[in-house]
């Protein structure tokens, strides 16, 4: 079956990373890019300048941290828009753009996600504009520590979920928001939204999608989620951020707030709140 565009963006320095995605995917028989990277570190401060004006990483008010974006981040956003202007300059109707420390999780799941005739089957089914494929919640850490056997997508995604094959299925989240562009899978029409809002306010790579529905995008994610992510290597966007990332446990186990958080997440995952809800417009704007 014909196989959708993938690209892989890769630091032109980065030559381990480099050879371990093609070693990765080679393997797996897909057809690949590699997209060079905006370095980040080989911007002037003039054009740093020009662009943190405009720009703001709206999760650092939850550390309690600065709001600026790094160099690394800055880097990573652009390369990611990058893709986007070559998705819409030629024309592709679907494409997988991958960072090149992504871990293969379930391959055929992968595969499966990667074939035209898969993705147009779910586009008669429900309309998509961009499928996660690791979706890195902000439970994620905490859930993978203390219960290991609970799947943590389908923890955070709704109840009516789209059957690709058995035991994968395409899935509304029920959390905000949805972070992570390890793996991901955009339309054409989804890429053009992106790039104009992201001219008008510059955001981390993530915070874009993550807001995507607020633009009018239709975001699902896959479960089980096909992609991993490696977590033992430092980040190239920031080597001297924490990888970890979260709100602390601050729960006070009270009958009232264990009703209130019951009740909560009932609602999320049947669909009564949906999603766009979930995601206030000064989490993008602000």
């Amino acid at each position: 079956m014909p196989q959708i565009p993938v690209f892989v963006i890769n630091l032109k320095r980065s030559k381990e990373r480099r050879a371990r995605a093609q070693e990765v995917l080679g393997s797996l028989g897909l057809a690949y890019e590699f997209i060079e990277a905006v370095d980040g570190n080989d911007l002037s401060e003039r054009e740093v300048a020009e662009i943190r004006r405009n720009s703001a990483d709206p999760r650092t008010r939850l550390r309690g941290g600065t709001n600026s974006l790094s160099r690394g981040e800055i880097g990573c956003a652009l390369s990611h828009l990058k893709v986007f202007e070559l998705i819409v300059k030629d024309n592709l109707d679907y494409a997988c753009i991958m960072e090149d420390d992504l871990v293969i999780k379930h391959a055929g799941n992968l595969r499966t996600m990667l074939e035209r005739d898969t993705l147009v089957a779910l586009s008669q089914k429900g309309r998509f504009g961009f499928i996660n494929l690791f979706p890195n919640w902000d439970n994620t850490f905490w859930m993978n520590e203390n219960f290991p056997n609970i799947s943590v997508t389908k923890y955070n995604t709704r109840w009516r979920r789209i059957s690709i094959k058995e035991g994968l299925y395409m899935c509304k989240p029920c959390k905000s928001p949805m972070w992570g562009n390890v793996c991901y899978i955009v339309t054409k029409e989804t890429c053009e939204i992106l790039l104009k809002e992201a001219r008008r306010t510059f955001r981390p790579s993530d915070v874009l999608t993550a807001c995507s529905e607020i633009f009018g995008v239709k975001s699902f994610l896959i479960d089980p989620a096909p992609i991993g992510h490696d977590f033992d290597n430092p980040s190239t966007i920031d080597p001297h951020r924490k990888i970890r990332s979260g709100k602390k446990n601050r729960f006070t186990p009270t009958l009232w707030k264990l009703a209130t958080i019951s009740f909560k997440m009932i609602l999320r995952r049947s669909g009564i709140i949906p999603y766009k809800w979930l995601i206030k417009k000064n989490t993008y704007y602000e």
